[in-house]
C-alpha cells in the first residue's frame, strides 16, 4: 500500500473509532420512528450511562409517545418540559410508571405554562429500576389506571396539536437493552472488531519485487 493511502486510511479508522466512543457517551436521546403508546411497546433509548434528554415528537391529536428509562435513584429523579415547541399553546399531560405499565405519577401543568413536569421526590422512596415516562396532550385519561397496568390512552385534546416534545431528565440514565433492542442494531463490540480487522490490513505492506 502506498503511504498517501496508508494515511488515509489509518485517518478513516481514526474516525471511526472516535465516532464509536462519542456514542457511547451521548446523553441526548432523539426519538427513532414513533415510539409505542403503551407501555409494552415503549420505545427503549440506546446507549449507557447518563441520558439527560429525550427529543420526540406528537405526531397527531392523539398520539402518545412511551420511553423505557432507568432512575438509579428516584428521590432525585426529575423530569421538566421546558423545552416543548409545539403548535397551539403547548397544554401538555406526563406521566411515569413503573417497568410493569403501573401509573405512579400524573402532571397536567406543573411546569410553565401549560407545560408539565415532575419535581424531584415525585418518586422518594421508591426503589431504583426501569421506569417508563411518555406524554400526550391534555386531557388524557389513562385506561385502565384504576386496576393497573396501563393498557392504552382515551385522549380528548383540546386543540389538536403537533410538534417536538423534549423532555429534561435529572438522574435518568439508559436503560438496559431488551432482546428486540440489541437485535435491532450492530453492536459497538463488533464494530470494534471491524475497525481492528480495517487497521490490519491497512497496516499490511505489499512485498517488495526484486
Amino acid at each position: 500500500m502506498q503511504r498517501g493511502n496508508y494515511r488515509v486510511a489509518v485517518a478513516a479508522i481514526a474516525l471511526l473509532l472516535l465516532s464509536l466512543s462519542g456514542a457511547a457517551s451521548a446523553v441526548t436521546w432523539n426519538e427513532v420512528g414513533d415510539a409505542g403508546n403503551t407501555p409494552l411497546t415503549a420505545q427503549t433509548p440506546l446507549g449507557s450511562g447518563a441520558l439527560d434528554v429525550i427529543i420526540g415528537a406528537l405526531g397527531s391529536a392523539t398520539d402518545t409517545d412511551v420511553f423505557r428509562i432507568y432512575i438509579p435513584d428516584p428521590n432525585i429523579f426529575a423530569v421538566t418540559m421546558n423545552g416543548t415547541a409545539l403548535s397551539g399553546d403547548n397544554d401538555t399531560e406526563l406521566y411515569i410508571l413503573d417497568a410493569l405499565g403501573n401509573l405512579l405519577f400524573n402532571d397536567d401543568d406543573g411546569g410553565p405554562g401549560w407545560l408539565s413536569q415532575a419535581n424531584a421526590g415525585a418518586l422518594a422512596g421508591r426503589p431504583g429500576g426501569v421506569y417508563l415516562v411518555a406524554y400526550n396532550l391534555f386531557s388524557s385519561i389513562p385506561e385502565n389506571a384504576q386496576l393497573n397496568p396501563v393498557t392504552g390512552w382515551t385522549v380528548n385534546p383540546f386543540h389538536s396539536q403537533t410538534g417536538t416534545v423534549q423532555l429534561n431528565l435529572t438522574g435518568a440514565e439508559f436503560a438496559p437493552q431488551t432482546a428486540a433492542d440489541v437485535s435491532s442494531v450492530p453492536e459497538p463490540g463488533s464494530l470494534l472488531l471491524l475497525a481492528a480487522g480495517l487497521a490490519g490490513f491497512a497496516g499490511r505492506k505489499k512485498p517488495r519485487r526484486d
